[in-house]
């Protein structure tokens, strides 16, 4: 028999999340193909590995067993988005309450959080219903969808205590470190209309109230980018105008967390990162 197996699994050995595929196939000689695949798009590599154990058992006779991994875009996980979520899920308790919760109060708060916040995908049961997506099984995009709405209900909640406040702003700027060494930006792709509606508050500081949107490299410096999300900050108007009066140099030096985004759009909009003006 021959026989051809795929799946996908997440794979943390080493620190950073992998998203895999595996495939299997068996060959044995003179028996009929059977065939299984766990999305259409891998079956035309899966047949080739078929083919390749068919001609194999036809030419010694014997059963032959081969196995591939293949790896998609990794991405790094020095920003354990598990903890954080569970960070500011018992931020958010404590300034309702006045006090931490038990397991089963943060886990209850979480589901409802969840609820307001999270992607959603369609339902086993009743494709037309759409239920939100667990960090459990939630991959770093949607893990990362999920944090931003929880810094932006914080940003919105008045009378956080010194100590809370020192939490959450601890928890901001490594997300935004954090988001500023990779590449691809997991919440990026908003339009400017999605991005105005979730953005409720400062990247720089995290203060809530007025945002406006900020433009790395100007219009004047490359067109292009101006409508590229990876080239928008989220500032108050004193820290927009701040960035516009002083510069980008001084700017990072009150807000080193954002370098990291500040060198990417150069970055992508092909400038130096050691290109200084004031955009």
């Amino acid at each position: 028999m021959l026989f051809f197996e795929a799946g996908i699994y997440r794979d943390i050995s080493d620190g950073r999340e992998k998203m895999k595929v595996k495939l299997l196939v068996y060959a044995e000689h003179g028996d009929s193909l059977s065939f299984r695949a766990a999305a259409p798009e891998y079956r035309a590599l899966g047949m080739k590995f078929i083919e390749a154990a068919e001609k194999k058992a036809r030419n010694t006779g014997k059963a032959e067993a081969f196995f591939l991994t293949l790896e998609t875009q990794t991405y790094r996980r020095a920003f354990k988005q598990n903890a954080a979520t569970w960070v500011l899920v018992e931020a958010i308790f404590e300034n309702m309450e006045g006090r931490k919760p038990t397991e089963p109060e943060k886990y209850s708060l979480y589901c409802d959080l969840l609820a307001e916040y999270a992607m959603s995908v369609p339902s086993k049961i009743n494709p037309k219903r759409l239920r939100p997506v667990h960090l459990s099984v939630a991959d770093t995009k949607e893990a990362a969808f999920f944090i931003d709405g929880l810094l932006g209900h914080l940003a919105e909640q008045a009378g956080l205590t010194v100590g809370l406040q020192a939490t959450v702003q601890d928890v901001m700027r490594e997300w935004h470190n954090w988001r500023g060494q990779m590449e691809e930006d997991p919440v990026d792709g908003l339009t400017v209309k999605e991005w105005r509606e979730r953005r409720r508050y400062s990247d720089a500081s995290g203060a809530g109230g007025s945002i406006e949107l900020c433009h790395i490299v100007s219009r004047g410096a490359d067109a292009a980018a101006v409508d590229k999300p990876w080239n928008w900050l989220a500032l108050t108007r004193g820290e927009h105008s701040y960035q516009h009066q002083y510069g980008w140099n001084k700017f990072l030096e009150l807000f080193p967390h954002l370098r990291g985004r500040v060198n990417r759009a150069r970055r992508l909009a092909q400038k130096g990162e050691n290109h200084v003006g004031v955009y």
